[in-house]
């Protein structure tokens, strides 16, 4: 059998790299890898956007970089077909970051509950806010669980949180999409401004209940 790929330890979310993608949407019939080039986009979500050719049949498969190394594992596509039986890739697809896949696979392996960080908090775009921070990209935060893991780290509503881990994020949804990709119990650094002036916390996550 062949050896497995190796995975690559993260993706560089600010060049362009050419990568390919394995699968059979052709329904069992040979089919060659395709190669694109393709720009790996800041997530927004906790999956890779990518415009490489994804068509039904190669969910589940791999989406590799130029070194054979797997960066992600194809899940979805953006399509203008409304009939899934016949839709087909619009140039706009998605994959699972690895990092996400590892993680949620190897609790799987080890006969446990895969889990997804909780942050306690309900956030929106930094657009929304009025003060200082209102300039800010990021996710700003209009509620706390009171007890939560951002009440306790020490967080305010009103904060703008511009990163998880170093990892910015410019939106509210970029904050939550980067929280899940961790498992409960991680400890994690969040970048915020408060006021127009950049602090951090060290937030130990809860579980998300799914």
């Amino acid at each position: 059998p062949e050896e497995p790929s190796e995975q690559a330890d993260e993706l560089d979310e600010d060049s362009d790299f050419p990568w390919f993608r394995f699968g059979d949407p052709n329904e069992g019939q040979s089919e060659a890898p395709q190669q694109n080039l393709a720009t790996a986009t800041r997530v927004t979500l906790p999956v890779v956007q990518t415009d490489a050719s994804i068509n039904p049949g190669n969910s589940g498969g791999a989406l590799l970089n130029a070194n054979a190394e797997l960066i992600g594992i194809n899940v979805a596509i953006a399509s203008n077909c409304g009939d899934s039986s016949t839709a087909g890739s619009d140039g706009l697809g998605f994959a699972i970051p690895i990092n996400m896949v590892t993680r949620v696979a190897d609790s799987i392996i080890a006969g446990e509950q895969p889990s997804h960080g909780l942050l306690g908090i309900g956030v929106n775009d930094s657009t929304a806010d009025t003060d200082e921070d209102r300039n800010v990209a990021g996710g700003l935060i209009r509620e706390l669980t009171r007890g939560g893991p951002a009440d306790v780290a020490g967080l305010r509503v009103g904060d703008v949180i511009t990163a998880v881990d170093g990892i910015p994020a410019d939106s509210g949804t970029a904050v939550s999409a980067l929280i899940r990709m961790h498992e409960g119990g991680k400890e994690v650094v969040i970048t915020y401004s408060r006021g127009g002036q950049i602090g951090q916390a060290d937030v130990t996550l809860g579980t998300l209940d799914w």
